[in-house]
């Protein structure tokens, strides 16, 4: 049983093959439900090694109508050579303990390289958990919020709160779908985040906005 809080666990938002993750999104945020939304700043993707600012000069800020060209030059920018130097870069900065996790090794191992009589953890290659949270790391992601219900305010974990994540490093959400357990696939897979109390009412709206397009909302917690 996954023991994550229902909030740290996604739907995913299955879009068939051909629909753009701008597509999605935008249809998204013509619906009357979504009330209020904020996209990431122009800036958000400086982690990565990427200069979007010098890029998109002429792009002050993502906006619903600048939406769709945005997200096409983000993917292009964000391509299989931009993502290995993600992934060297980080896995060198980050702490030992770190690649230790994610290598899996021994304490035997571990003192192996400490005493030079086995590989360090920088030495090795990064294992395919480390590029998939890389991936995860550096989403463009969409906050919203749909309108109050009468409940009680719940300021710490607002149902009307929510946010739907694009990956541009991987729009196919490979580590995703296995985590969901969807099977391969080459359309994009976004994933979608709400606060327990909310959950079956964000799943709803993203069911109803996405039923006469063909986009399928998994959600693995049933």
């Amino acid at each position: 049983m996954n023991a994550s809080p229902s909030h740290e666990e996604p739907f995913y938002v299955v879009l068939p093959v051909g629909m753009r993750a701008a597509d999605a999104m935008g249809r998204f945020l013509d619906d009357a439900r979504i009330r209020h939304y904020q996209f990431p700043p122009i800036w958000a993707f400086e982690r990565s090694g990427l200069d979007l600012p010098g890029a998109m000069p002429e792009v002050p800020c993502v906006t619903r109508e600048n939406l769709d060209d945005f997200l096409r030059d983000l993917t292009l920018l964000c391509d299989g050579p931009a993502l290995d130097r993600l992934v060297a870069r980080t896995w060198h900065s980050v702490d030992e303990a770190v690649r230790d996790h994610y290598l899996q090794r021994s304490t035997l191992q571990t003192f192996a390289a400490i005493f030079r009589v086995g590989p360090r953890s920088n030495e090795q290659a990064p294992p395919p958990s480390f590029r998939a949270d890389r991936i995860h790391d550096h989403g463009f992601e969409l906050q919203y919020r749909l309108a109050p219900d009468r409940g009680p305010a719940t300021p710490r974990a607002p149902t009307e709160e929510g946010s739907l994540i694009y990956y541009p490093f991987d729009p196919a959400n490979a580590s995703g779908r296995a985590e969901g357990g969807l099977g391969e696939g080459d359309g994009v897979v976004l994933e979608a985040f709400a606060y327990e109390a909310g959950r079956e009412q964000h799943r709803e709206v993203l069911e109803s906005i996405g039923r006469d397009v063909g986009w399928d909302v998994v959600d693995p917690l049933g």
